[in-house]
């Protein structure tokens, strides 16, 4: 593999089986728009105990029923940990 790529393994942890992050810290999320559940995307939050927190807004993500959390991993670590 060469120096300008570099490949970093992420572990989806799959809701609800797969548990909660620890509180307060930033991972990210997989989430549906309940509107058009075929369209996904990923998206910086943390889990605070009680809701799914939108890391850019500090809004709940899934506030009336707009969006639905379905997976979690820790954030990448970057190219330069790779």
């Amino acid at each position: 593999m060469s120096t300008a790529t570099k490949a970093e393994t992420i572990t989806w942890h799959v809701l609800p089986d797969a548990g909660m992050p620890d509180s307060q810290i930033t991972v990210l999320v997989e989430f549906i728009h309940t509107d058009e559940p075929e369209h996904g995307d990923t998206w910086p939050a943390w889990w605070d105990g009680d809701h799914w927190i939108d890391a850019s807004t500090g809004d709940q993500m899934e506030r009336g029923g707009r969006n639905k959390v379905l997976a979690w991993c820790d954030m990448p670590a970057g190219s330069r940990a790779c």
